[in-house]
């Protein structure tokens, strides 16, 4: 996941909305996969983006949302 986020943030650096699109597409389908509604949620929201502008903010969020999904999965292994 960390580097697909990265991925991300290269992809709006770079201005490449087909890009964010794609690799959001893929996010948002791993993280319904695990049932990580908010994380794919946040994808979708990118994914939808009319433009790198509009997408910035979302992905700014996308590691501490990523980082929040991984610590209520492991708390739910214990």
């Amino acid at each position: 996941m960390h580097v697909q986020i990265s991925r991300l943030e290269a992809a709006l650096v770079a201005g490449d909305q087909t890009a964010i699109q794609h690799t959001a597409h893929r996010m948002r389908g791993g993280c319904l996969q695990l049932s990580a509604q908010a994380l794919a949620a946040l994808c979708a929201q990118i994914e939808t983006a009319a433009e790198p502008a509009a997408s910035a903010p979302l992905i700014a969020q996308l590691r501490p949302c990523y980082h929040e999904t991984l610590a209520a999965l492991r708390q739910g292994e214990e």
